[in-house]
């Protein structure tokens, strides 16, 4: 999904110029798909396994990070764990 998106902005071509200032759909949807990570988003992904954050000591206060269904149970979201098995929301 994300390969055909990538081509999509590429096929695109729009330069958004300095001011960013996107005038079509094709680039002020490609302009926040490059922006994503500058504005605090990452590749949920990236935490599609339980894991420890970094800067963990591996005792009683690490915290992991994980997939979790969601409160109305339709989604997959990501979550904040105590245990290294992601069960235990924080």
């Amino acid at each position: 999904q994300m390969t055909k998106f990538t081509n999509y902005c590429t096929n695109c071509g729009e330069d958004c110029g300095e001011g960013g200032q996107c005038t079509t759909t094709c680039g002020k949807e490609c302009q926040t798909y490059n922006n994503l990570e500058a504005n605090g988003y990452v590749d949920a992904t990236a935490y599609s396994e339980c894991q420890q954050l970094d800067g963990g000591d591996d005792d009683a206060t690490s915290i992991y990070i994980g997939p979790r269904c969601s409160n109305d149970g339709t989604k997959v979201v990501i979550g904040l764990f105590t245990d290294e098995n992601c069960w235990e929301p924080c």
